[in-house]
């Protein structure tokens, strides 16, 4: 039972679908802008100004991308040069600090305390040097499922903004949050809409992982900069997945909101039940991924993951892979897997001790 991969089991809403059909019959087959159809960017500007409070301009400032993964890795090899800092949570989705390793930068952790998983201002200050020219925010974030409060996330912009520094965030899970929590883009806060790249998909929350659509929003200079690596890289998205995109985009949230109520069951459900059997698990506030304590199994994140794989036949990941403070947890994506196969999970973890 797959839960190690953090996919939606929904399928792609019908009017997402028949949309990009529709451009296929019309003949939307040939290359796309670099910058992403202006259609998205115009629809897309208007849900960021809807959804998330940013004003952009569609023609220079909105990059359409293959995926949230190429916005975040473009911010990357545009910025970051070698000997650079970037500071980044531990835990930490491993792309995110794999990146900055790739262009040569140095990634520097501020640990997360299990105990809420909060973020400190005190502890990101600490990470910051003269050398450090970016901080990576992911929220809400993957793995703990925390969404970062809105005094954690002013913390970071008054860092920011006194030391000089540049934000990229990773809002990938905007839509997917729980209990009254609310989502609240860094760019929003003063003075930081000129120092903040903002990176989105339709990944999960209109679940399009296979579509790779993603986006940014960042200022005019670098959207310029990075339009240059398109064109050596993928030559722009694909041109009648992103007429698929435009529906999901204007046709509202009302499915996201659907899809969000089975993953806050599900959710419900593995909390209460690893709990139960020993294991465990705080309530996330958001994404589809709960942290699960099997250090009872093993101290070995891996080899808890691994007797998960052998003895359960669930699929999981080990937290190590998200960094050292997340070792002796394991990551269940919750919401890979629709309800009888999550059921059935758990009946066979249930069954470990026996």
């Amino acid at each position: 039972i797959h839960m190690e991969i953090g996919r939606p089991w929904f399928d792609t809403p019908l009017h997402i679908k028949e949309a990009a059909k529709r451009a296929l019959d019309l003949g939307y087959v040939h290359y796309s802008p670099n910058r992403g159809l202006l259609e998205l960017r115009q629809a897309l500007a208007r849900k960021l100004a809807r959804d998330n409070g940013i004003v952009a301009d569609p023609e220079r400032e909105i990059l359409v991308t293959t995926g949230n993964k190429q916005a975040t890795f473009f911010t990357m090899m545009c910025l970051v040069e070698p000997g650079d800092e970037v500071v980044v949570t531990d835990p930490a989705y491993s792309p995110h600090y794999k990146e900055i390793s790739f262009v040569g930068g140095t990634p520097k952790f501020v640990r997360l305390p299990r105990d809420g998983w909060r973020l400190d201002a005190a502890a990101l200050r600490a990470q910051i040097s003269d050398r450090t020219k970016l901080i990576f925010l992911n929220t809400p974030h993957n793995p703990t499922g925390r969404v970062f409060s809105e005094a954690e996330l002013a913390a970071v912009a008054d860092v920011a903004r006194e030391r000089d520094l540049l934000v990229l965030t990773d809002e990938t899970y905007e839509y997917i949050v729980y209990d009254g929590h609310r989502q609240r883009s860094m760019a929003t806060f003063p003075g930081m809409r000129e120092r903040t790249i903002s990176t989105f998909a339709f990944t999960k929350s209109y679940a399009m992982d296979g579509w790779r659509v993603g986006y940014l929003t960042a200022p005019a200079p670098l959207i310029d900069a990075m339009v240059k690596i398109v064109q050596l890289d993928t030559a722009g998205p694909n041109t009648f997945a992103q007429w698929g995109a435009i529906a999901a985009v204007d046709g509202g949230t009302a499915v996201v909101d659907e899809m969000v109520a089975q993953d806050r069951a599900g959710r419900d459900l593995i909390t209460r039940r690893l709990t139960a059997l020993g294991f465990p698990t705080p309530v996330v506030e958001g994404t589809i991924h709960v942290l699960a304590d099997f250090s009872a199994l093993d101290p070995s994140s891996d080899r808890a993951a691994r007797l998960l794989l052998e003895r359960a036949h669930v699929a999981t990941t080990p937290g190590i892979a998200y960094g050292p403070a997340a070792e002796g947890l394991v990551r269940f994506s919750f919401g890979a897997v629709p309800p009888p196969e999550l059921d059935e999970a758990l009946d066979n973890i249930a069954r470990l001790g026996r």
